[in-house]
């Protein structure tokens, strides 16, 4: 639907750095998704995407809603989107409820509510609100996280195993080792590396697990302080790893240790689950 985003869509769990270079000068977006799940294995997935003013006016002006007015065009053109997530979520999804917003930063955006019957039928794999991921030719995807499939059993506890999907290579060399803003500008240039500072600003992609009821044993490594039965999955805010041009690295790479690597980093609010792990939930 859109050049801009096409070669970069399949990769739309954790954009690197050719994807943010393609996508420079469209402006930014916020996303988060919440996998909630019942005891009996139904659920439903809260989907909420929020596009700054310009790469809205962008991906609105090549949608060809065929709609004068821009508040009508911005709607078909979430309206497209909505359509498309359901889809590759899963087949026996289903669209509960949908509704249009703006979050704090005034970006508009939705939020988009698909139910499930079982968990199992479920599939996290590089969800993108253009389209199916799967007709991108780009090669490559480039995730570090939030890539499952979902086992269920249930019982009295109910057990949820979220599986993670085998990442391919990212096919970047594995020799470039930015340690500060200078190397960037080594490799960039200055004036696209401070282009890339300014479209990471409110770039955050999160992924939460829930369960409803109470969790009776788990092995997830980021559990909600306040609300016991929520997990984070994934959480990047891009602008935090901006000021850390090595943390940014090392989130484009894949393997086994990137989770334990950025702990060390301490980079504020990144939270990112182990890579090649199962997850394991037991509730009631």
């Amino acid at each position: 639907m859109v050049n801009a985003f096409q070669t970069a869509r399949k990769r739309f769990c954790l954009l690197p750095l050719l994807g943010l270079v393609v996508l420079l000068g469209s402006g930014c977006l916020e996303n988060a998704m919440l996998v909630k799940v019942n005891p009996d294995g139904s659920g439903d997935i809260t989907y909420r995407l929020f596009l700054s003013a310009p790469l809205l006016d962008a991906l609105a002006a090549q949608a060809e809603a065929g709609e004068a007015d821009e508040t009508e065009a911005r709607r078909a053109l979430f309206g497209q989107m909505i359509e498309g997530i359901g889809p590759q979520l899963g087949e026996d999804l289903t669209l509960a409820r949908e509704s249009l917003s703006t979050n704090a930063r005034g970006w508009h955006g939705f939020e988009a509510v698909y139910a499930f019957d079982s968990i199992a039928d479920v599939r996290l794999d590089n969800i993108s609100p253009l389209g199916d991921p799967a007709d991108d030719e780009t090669p490559g995807a480039a995730s570090i996280g939030g890539r499952y499939t979902f086992g269920f059993e249930p019982g009295d506890p109910a057990t949820l195993e979220l599986i993670p999907i085998p990442d391919e290579p990212f096919g970047y060399p594995h020799d470039l080792d930015p340690t500060g803003p200078e190397d960037w500008h080594s490799l960039l240039g200055a004036e696209l590396s401070e282009e890339l500072f300014r479209f990471l600003e409110g770039l955050r992609i999160t992924i939460y697990l829930a369960v409803n009821g109470e969790v009776v044993e788990s092995n997830a490594s980021f559990v909600s302080a306040r609300v016991p039965n929520v997990f984070t999955l994934i959480d990047l805010p891009f602008d935090r790893l901006a000021a850390r041009p090595d943390a940014l690295h090392v989130v484009r790479q894949t393997g086994p240790d990137i989770a334990a690597i950025l702990a060390e980093l301490a980079v504020p609010e990144v939270r990112i689950e182990e890579p090649g792990k199962t997850i394991r939930v037991q509730f009631r």
